[in-house]
């Protein structure tokens, strides 16, 4: 079994600047890059319990999401689980189901396993746990947040670029002659939701496409309620001649709607969604999607979370935006000239 010794002769540095290695002190980043690398080479394990006894850390980081079952999550937590494999930290991951009560539980559980930080993607109502999120900050205990804010927590949060995401998806419909264009937003007080709705009304605004409050569906990010807008749009005595989901589940959702109903894409209507590639790829015909980089959205956070537990001294929360892009297929059809 590899040691700390082997692990200083493979990075040729002293068994001093691995000990600060593994206690998130200074180093040059040419030594820390040697260190990771014979880590690596040497399969090094650390004692995590022996080190938490010296130091008064648990050397774990606290994952809060708010479906397991989802895609976006899951990669996501994968992202974040293999940032830290080799840094010496333990993940614990925890569903809130997207309740705030149920995340309250959760949060708290963490706190009583002595996390040394919290990576969460919010509930929707996120809000209500607002004490309990003070309390983790008030002990130095640096919080992350993915796809959302939390208003009067000042953390650090990982975004996509949503509102040019969702643009640039209408405008292409737009472009191809679409004028009755419907929506299936998130919540309402939502960050996210309220960024792609913000996109989808800007493209609209820009290229004098009137907005009709009929085609805007609000609800959860769920499967069910991407089935049930689905559903209300079709119902329309003038449904929309083209959709776009705004997430990977209501974009299932729609979809199963759609495959139930025998409605034809993009014959019948044409489909935009978001999140996953594997719509664009298995699915026929292929899926327009809006693509969130949702490995480099793990790995983001991670390695935010990395730099505030290795750097002691408090710094302003900034939040950092992913490029989403667009993958462009056969599900848009254009009427420009029927």
């Amino acid at each position: 079994m590899a040691t700390i010794k082997d692990v200083a002769r493979i990075a040729n540095v002293s068994p001093g600047t691995i000990t600060r290695y593994f206690n998130n002190g200074s180093l040059k980043e040419e030594n820390r890059r040697r260190i990771e690398e014979a880590i690596i080479e040497l399969d090094y394990k650390v004692n995590t319990a022996a080190r938490s006894l010296r130091s008064n850390k648990s050397y774990t980081v606290g994952i809060v999401v708010t479906a397991l079952s989802s895609l976006f999550t899951s990669s996501i937590i994968c992202a974040i689980e293999n940032y830290f494999i080799d840094k010496g930290y333990g993940i614990i991951t925890c569903t809130s189901m997207d309740d705030y009560k149920i995340e309250n539980k959760k949060i708290r559980f963490l706190m009583e396993k002595r996390i040394d930080g919290l990576i969460i993607i919010p509930s929707k109502d996120i809000i209500q746990n607002l004490e309990v999120l003070k309390s983790i900050s008030s002990e130095n205990i640096p919080i992350v947040t993915i796809d959302n804010f939390i208003e009067g927590i000042e953390c650090d949060s990982v975004m996509v670029d949503n509102i040019n995401g969702t643009y640039g998806a209408v405008e292409h419909l737009i472009v191809n002659g679409h004028r009755r264009i419907g929506i299936i937003s998130g919540p309402a007080d939502y960050a996210t939701s309220k960024e792609r709705l913000r996109g989808y009304e800007r493209a609209l605004h820009d290229f004098n496409v009137p907005k009709c409050e009929d085609l805007i569906k609000s609800g959860g990010y769920t499967t069910k309620e991407g089935y049930e807008a689905m559903k209300y749009f079709m119902g329309l005595q003038t449904p929309p001649t083209a959709l776009l989901a705004t997430n990977y589940d209501v974009t299932m959702g729609a979809l199963i709607f759609i495959n139930e109903k025998n409605i034809k894409i993009p014959a019948d209507i044409s489909f935009f969604g978001f999140d996953s590639e594997e719509f664009s790829k298995i699915l026929k015909p292929h899926i327009s999607i809006v693509l969130q980089p949702v490995n480099g959205i793990g790995e983001k956070a991670a390695e935010v979370m990395y730099n505030r537990l290795k750097n002691s001294e408090r710094q302003p929360a900034v939040t950092y935006r992913l490029k989403t892009s667009l993958i462009l297929t056969e599900s848009v059809r254009n009427i420009s000239t029927i």
